[in-house]
């Protein structure tokens, strides 16, 4: 064959190629990774997705913060007091008794960078879910009450550690830049919102969901008292704040919606009384019940912990030593003023100028 005919034949055969490639499907379904379209049509991977979202509630389980070591934030109040001074043990104790570690360089207590890859993380759940899934309306409601509610928790904590935050509503936000923040009346409202969807949405009780097997998640009662408590906040700072230690114009609530915020909170809160008098909370006889069984009906909202799936060293690091000698760590221990508050073993309130109670209290 001269090498002439072979040109022609080799181009031939490429044209033929090229051809046959414009009739053929090459848009093929990766087997390496997984797509929206395969995730979002899969019952179980949506469930997996927002389950996972929960874990941001761990990041506050006892009280703990990451700043240096867990740190428990009661020891901010009036509740504890760390055993440490240096910073990582003591870094509760620094923060709350000297402001001037406190600044815009240093906050100190820092949740912006984790609260918004979550918050990203939830608005493209949010995104799928409405674009994607091959679920019945019931489900996407049921969906979106779970992600709003761990939305507007982790909006809870922003506010309360930054005042005026950025809020991102849908998964477009997160493409723009240089979005201002809202103003902290704003953000209480914002979370507010999200809150009474998920209220409006959540079931009183998962208990009889598919045979209970959800158990745990956020119920509508747990949706009402961070409704509640959310607009507490908002009540307190319009009603005490007075701007006396910050003048950013975007922080603080105005006075005049003290009395309305408070009636909002007021509101909510007899949403989970009501719930209460449905028999779905009561008080236990108990009191070491509560701590025994995950299944209280004091429990509103929980965080369960399984051995060795997911731990805690909470009984480590505030058990007094005596309890377990030489295994435990004192991390921080409670004010007098809180222990006061407790009554003595047979019901009596302490007093310590009872003799008796002042020598063995």
């Amino acid at each position: 064959m001269s090498l002439l005919k072979k040109y022609i034949k080799e181009a031939f055969l490429l044209i033929i190629c090229c051809f046959s490639l414009q009739s053929c499907k090459i848009d093929v379904t990766p087997t390496d990774r997984y797509t929206e379209e395969v995730i979002w049509n899969n019952p179980g991977s949506i469930e997996l997705y927002i389950n996972d979202m929960y874990q941001e509630f761990r990041r506050f389980q006892f009280g703990t913060f990451p700043i240096g070591y867990d740190n428990a934030t009661d020891g901010l109040t009036d509740l504890l007091k760390y055993t440490s001074s240096a910073s990582g043990n003591g870094t509760v104790n620094i923060l709350a008794t000297d402001a001037s570690r406190i600044n815009s360089a240093s906050p100190g207590l820092n949740y912006w960078a984790n609260a918004y890859t979550r918050i990203r993380r939830i608005n493209e759940f949010l995104d799928g879910i409405h674009t994607y899934a091959q679920i019945d309306n019931g489900k996407k409601l049921g969906y979106e009450a779970e992600a709003r509610f761990i939305r507007a928790y982790i909006y809870f904590m922003l506010v309360k550690l930054h005042g005026s935050v950025i809020i991102m509503k849908e998964l477009s936000d997160h493409t723009k830049k240089d979005i201002a923040r809202s103003s902290e009346n704003d953000c209480w409202n914002f979370i507010a919102s999200d809150l009474e969807y998920a209220a409006a949405y959540l079931p009183k009780t998962w208990k009889t969901v598919e045979g209970g097997k959800f158990d745990g998640k956020a119920t509508k009662g747990a949706a009402l008292s961070m409704l509640a408590r959310t607009w507490l906040y908002a009540a307190s700072i319009a009603e005490f704040d007075k701007k006396q230690f910050n003048a950013d114009p975007l922080t603080g609530v105005s006075a005049d919606k003290a009395q309305t915020y408070y009636t909002n909170a007021q509101k909510a809160a007899q949403g989970v009384v009501d719930l209460a008098n449905e028999g779905y909370y009561a008080l236990s006889a108990d009191f070491a019940n509560i701590f025994q069984n995950k299944n209280s009906t004091e429990s509103i909202f929980r965080i369960d912990f399984v051995t060795q799936l997911l731990t805690h060293q909470y009984d480590f690091g505030f058990v007094p030593p005596g309890d377990d000698p030489g295994q435990t760590m004192v991390y921080g221990v409670p004010t007098a003023n809180l222990v006061d508050e407790f009554e003595m073993a047979d019901g009596n309130k302490f007093n310590w100028s009872t003799p008796a109670m002042a020598n063995d209290p």
